[in-house]
């Protein structure tokens, strides 16, 4: 527990600097609207008993949800992006002849600021932040020498809210985001230790285009032309 704890006090320090690197950066006169659209990627998963070394295989998921963005200043912005994500992991024993595949579903809201890397905000950027997660539906299925033989729902003595802290590197072009995202649960909102979960994803959110800008630009193309 003492390490879930030293990990969330250096992602705090993380996240100060980002944003004070960025408001430091800050252009009033700069004209900041919010961004919004669907995002989709696929994840890799995995399971880390009790946060120490990792243990089974990646088990593949996909993900998806919607991404906001409200910026704060030009290089910085606050990313809020509801999402349905798949986390688990497989667990073999090849002397065994035993495989059990764990697959959870959870409703997640992570909540990471964006810093870009340029004084404009296109092109490559950092992100990191926490994730509040709730396991909406969870299974296990065992199997042996390659058959199934039982399945049984997913449960767990610490409750089914998670959170987790993610760091990203991405690229931003036009309306596109593309972000490679890693991420682990921290155990804090459970009472016992327990396994984390681990998640390192490629994400593709769209955006709509700023049409709220354009309207001004050409109100503003319309005033010019009358006082000339």
């Amino acid at each position: 527990m003492a390490t879930n704890h030293a990990s969330l006090r250096t992602s705090f320090f993380w996240l100060a600097m980002l944003l004070y690197t960025g408001l430091s950066a800050q252009d009033t006169a700069h004209v900041l609207m919010e961004r919004h659209g669907p995002k989709l990627g696929i994840g890799m998963a995995s399971i880390r008993a009790g946060g120490s070394g990792g243990s089974g295989l990646p088990k593949f998921g996909p993900l998806g949800g919607w991404s906001v963005e409200f910026p704060l200043s030009r290089r910085v912005g606050l990313l809020l992006e509801p999402m349905a994500i798949t986390k688990g992991g497989v667990t073999v024993n090849n002397v065994l002849r035993t495989r059990s595949d764990v697959s959870l579903l959870y409703l997640e809201v992570p909540l990471m600021l964006k810093l870009s890397l340029k004084p404009e905000p296109q092109g490559t950027y950092l992100a990191g932040g926490l994730m509040y997660g709730y396991m909406v539906r969870g299974r296990v299925r065992n199997f042996y020498d390659g058959q199934e033989v039982s399945e049984e729902n997913y449960s767990t003595a610490a409750g089914r809210s998670q959170l987790s802290v993610g760091l990203g590197f991405g690229y931003e072009k036009r309306n596109w985001l593309l972000e490679l995202r890693g991420q682990t649960s921290t155990g804090l909102l459970s009472p016992i230790v327990t396994a984390n979960n681990v998640v390192i994803s490629f994400q593709v959110a769209w955006r709509f285009p700023e049409r709220k800008k354009k309207e001004k630009t050409e109100e503003e193309e319309d005033g010019e032309e009358e006082e000339e």
